[in-house]
């Protein structure tokens, strides 16, 4: 066995699971240390939604995040969303939903457009299967060129 292209994946269930990231406590504390882990990682990282009743997987790629932190730099609440297709930049910005200095005091619905896999128990066969990981391996050295870019200082996103 060998290891290659080394990944993280945060993980949901299925029709519960929402990628929100910072936002306000019930105490009105601002949850800062969601957002600053989002974009602290040194892996390229993706989300999944599990479906265990359907046995089915879908992956979806994180990279558009980084178009929106790039325009509007430490936003105060982002939610990651899946299978949306909106301009990521014009129609991402949502409401104020607190002050200045707790990020930009505005939340975030970031587009994550549709899976890089999407897969359920009856298409695991071989084909398919190879299929699925070529996407992945495409998904992962696109984020890992990203992430060269942004340790470099450069801020562009594939």
């Amino acid at each position: 066995m060998t290891f290659h292209s080394f990944y993280m994946v945060q993980q949901g269930a299925a029709q519960t699971k929402k990628f929100v990231y910072g936002g306000y406590t019930d105490k009105g504390k601002w949850q800062g240390e969601g957002v600053e882990w989002l974009f602290s990682q040194e892996l390229p990282l993706f989300v999944c939604i599990t479906n265990r009743v359907k046995a089915r997987f879908r992956l979806y790629s994180t990279s558009p995040m980084w178009l929106l932190r790039y325009k509007f730099g430490t936003m105060t609440q982002i939610e990651l969303c899946l299978d949306e297709h909106h301009d990521p930049l014009k129609e991402s910005r949502g409401n104020r939903v607190g002050k200045e200095g707790n990020g930009d005091g505005v939340d975030y619905r970031v587009p994550l457009g549709n899976p890089i896999v999407d897969l359920d128990i009856s298409q695991l066969t071989k084909d398919t299967r190879q299929q699925a990981i070529k996407a992945l391996t495409i998904a992962i050295d696109v984020e890992q060129t990203n992430l060269t870019f942004r340790r470099l200082g450069v801020h562009v996103a594939s």
